[in-house]
């Protein structure tokens, strides 16, 4: 997977807006600050994050797959 293939993932338009909106959920459930399981837990606070982040990678990988290969 190369990042250089995100800015024109995103910035096409063959690209469904639904697809890019999950994208954009998973990031910002990461980074804010509430989340499922408080992030004052030790712990148990950092993974439902971790776990976001892993299937958030092997969705944009597979998604980035699938648009190089029509490219």
């Amino acid at each position: 997977m190369s990042i250089r293939k995100l800015g024109p993932y995103l910035r096409s338009s063959d690209v469904p807006t639904w697809k890019k909106g999950l994208g954009l959920l998973g990031v910002l459930y990461i980074v804010w600050p509430i989340d499922a399981i408080p992030d004052t837990i030790p712990v148990l606070g950092w993974l439902d994050d971790v776990g976001v982040l892993a299937l958030l990678v092997a969705w944009v990988r597979r998604e980035l797959s699938r648009f190089s290969e029509t490219r």
